[in-house]
């Protein structure tokens, strides 16, 4: 929708484009600049396109995309490519940087080479470059050799040697950064550690132990790793950091390409899926556009939902960095929510039908919404714009507006299997029954769907996110 909102801006551009010079045109914002740098996981490589993180960011926010990743990046590759493309570099307002992968793997080869080859003829020894083939292709024998190779690999000289050369020039790289753009925000992403929801998922299987041999082994090079990039703020006083690892860790599901399913059929691919890009992509975004909200912390039920509404315009705060997430809704602000989702059209005149609207800031949205039957008044000549409003009125006023875009509003739903759907009001039930049916308005968890309690704020950020995603983009598509 945020894209959505862009293309309106720049149509309004070319309307004021074509108005006598005697009207003054207001300014249209320019996009901000995003510039990636980093390895295959910045490239996308094995994802579809549109799916890698920078092009999900990139489209969510209405960035203009630059992208400068190649696959089998390492820290000295990248300072490299800062140094070729300088011009793009200055101009940029926000960089990220995932990097570092390659620079341990590499490191872990050679490691392992190294023990592979002990009191081996050399005929029987193999390179950094073979082992990898080898582990690519499948070599069963050869992964068990290696994974009991991965507990000493942390505190090998393969790493530590690897890890001083990536802090010494990512220092370098970033400092290069910022001397020609000292206003960009560049950002750093740690490494996460592409086997740990395989370990959990192998949890109880014959190949358990496989599994585990292989994520904590890996984690301890990963963790190594980590402790160099989350230095680099510190050092350099340039950079902030974005921690994937503990976002990887906590995934749901398999972020990555890894799969395990015996020793004979098994992928170590390291690289994010695209559930694992839109991981990536979702805490990127939170830290270049936080929440305002002092009062709405990321581990709540409604952070995500708050968000999509504050994001996309469709509600904003109460004053103060607040936004007062569990504040019953009253009438004249769900009608300029609704208001908002149409984009704000114009209204010719304001409504002189109630006598407590006036020209009050919520009067061109009751206009709007009266006149397309979004709401009506009282039938007394009121309004009555500070009434709370219930669940079950909002779902109405909802369940209107979805008739008014002519949105399909048949459904089979059946609120019978809630304890108190005899509460639901006769004028409600319908509206009600659509809102369930499309996962707007769901049960309490406690066998309840409590039509009459007052519609919080951050019910009405979920149900507008839900509206959006499961109603809106249905008809969109």
């Amino acid at each position: 929708m945020r894209k959505r909102i862009l293309a309106m801006l720049l149509c309004l551009c070319m309307v004021f484009c074509m108005i006598p010079l005697t009207a003054s045109a207001e300014e249209v914002e320019t996009p901000k600049t995003y510039v990636v740098l980093g390895d295959s996981i910045a490239s996308g490589y094995g994802v579809e396109e549109g799916e890698a993180f920078p092009e999900v960011l990139a489209d969510t926010c209405g960035y203009t995309l630059v992208d400068l990743s190649r696959d089998g990046v390492t820290a000295a590759d990248l300072g490299e490519t800062v140094k070729d493309n300088l011009t793009d570099i200055a101009s940029a307002d926000i960089i990220t940087i995932t990097v570092g992968g390659n620079d341990l793997m590499n490191a872990l080869y050679s490691f392992a080479a190294k023990k592979y080859n002990e009191g081996k003829e050399p005929d029987a020894q193999l390179t950094a470059e073979q082992i990898q083939q080898k582990l690519a292709e499948g070599d069963t024998t050869l992964l068990v050799t290696v994974l009991s190779y991965l507990t000493e690999f942390g505190k090998s000289d393969e790493a530590k040697a690897a890890l001083e050369a990536f802090s010494n020039t990512m220092i370098e790289t970033i400092v290069s950064i910022k001397s020609v753009n000292s206003t960009a925000s560049i950002i750093l992403t740690t490494q996460y550690n592409p086997y740990t929801f395989l370990a959990k998922a192998l949890a109880g299987t014959d190949y358990a132990d496989y599994a585990t041999i292989l994520a904590s082994g890996f984690d301890a090079g990963v963790t190594a790793l980590n402790a160099v990039i989350n230095s680099m703020p510190t050092l350099t006083k340039a950079c902030t950091v974005v921690d994937l690892y503990s976002v990887f860790a906590e995934a749901e599901k398999n972020p990555c390409n890894a799969t395990f399913v015996s020793l004979e059929s098994y992928t170590l691919d390291y690289h994010p899926n695209a559930y694992g890009h839109s991981l990536i992509a979702k805490v990127l975004d939170e830290t270049i556009n936080p929440l305002p909200f002092t009062d709405v912390a990321k581990d709540q039920w409604y952070y995500d939902a708050v968000r999509y509404a504050y994001f996309n315009d469709l509600m904003a705060g109460t004053g103060d960095n607040l936004f007062e997430p569990t504040t019953v809704l009253n009438r004249a602000t769900v009608v300029q929510i609704l208001y908002n989702l149409e984009g704000q059209p114009e209204v010719k005149e304001l409504t002189d039908e109630f006598s407590d609207v006036g020209s009050q800031w919520y009067a061109t949205a009751i206009t709007w919404a009266v006149e397309n039957g979004v709401v009506a008044g009282n039938g007394d000549g009121t309004f009555g714009p500070e009434t709370a409003i219930s669940r079950e009125g909002f779902a109405q006023m909802l369940y209107n507006y979805a008739l008014y875009k002519k949105y399909d509003v048949e459904n089979e739903g059946d609120l019978s299997e809630f304890t108190d759907a005899d509460k639901v009001s006769d004028w409600a039930e319908e509206a009600l029954t659509w809102a369930n049916a499309n996962g707007l308005i769901n049960g309490n968890g406690d066998g309840t769907i409590t039509p009459d309690a007052g519609a919080q704020r951050s019910h009405a950020a979920s149900i507008l996110m839900k509206f959006c995603e499961n109603v809106v983009a249905e008809v969109e598509e």
